[in-house]
């Protein structure tokens, strides 16, 4: 069975991640994969959607299990990807992510059919807005974009794709990404 791909989306949160996952998951076999979290839901998320949602007790469970590809600490939440990934990719899964750049780098170490798209929102304040519409407070908003490491990944040339994520123009930036990873 031939290998699958694994494209992941990193950029900024209200860069239009979840919003062209949406779409690219609608129209071809990727699959989006729920990378884990300690965090609590928010209103209008589900267990499974946009994350594994995980106890503190049964994050520390697969941790102790080597279940843990890595393991990101953003405040007090933890944000994760599991080893089952690479599992379901060398099956034949063509698999989305959203990851930061360092994790994404990792990913892409080890498994050699991994893309890596930048997704970026026109200006920051379309960004603010787009992270108030989804729910988010001010001060998560605050601290999301205090956050250097989700707010500025490193623009070195190591994107196979980059997406600004235009107002309005979502559908353009979607048939971009569906363009590029072809018929998987």
């Amino acid at each position: 069975m031939p290998q699958g791909m694994i494209l992941v989306l990193i950029g900024p949160p209200g860069a239009g991640k979840d919003s062209l996952t949406r779409i690219l998951t609608e129209h071809t076999d990727f699959y989006k994969y729920p990378s884990g979290t300690t965090r609590a839901m928010r209103a209008g998320e589900t267990p499974f959607h946009p994350y594994t949602f995980y106890s503190k007790e049964e994050y520390k469970e697969l941790r102790e299990r080597g279940g843990l590809f890595n393991d990101v600490v953003l405040g007090p939440d933890n944000y994760f990807l599991q080893m089952e990934v690479f599992e379901r990719a060398a099956a034949g899964e063509h698999i989305v992510l959203h990851l930061v750049y360092k994790t994404a780098l990792e990913v892409k170490e080890r498994f050699a059919n991994t893309k890596l798209v930048l997704v970026l929102p026109p200006d920051e304040i379309t960004q603010r807005i787009r992270l108030a519409e989804r729910g988010d407070d001010a001060k998560t908003i605050q601290t999301r974009l205090a956050s250097e490491e989700l707010q500025n990944p490193p623009g070195d040339g190591a994107y196979d794709l980059v997406i600004v994520n235009q107002t309005g123009r979502l559908q353009e930036a979607a048939e971009k990404l569906i363009e590029f990873v072809g018929p998987a």
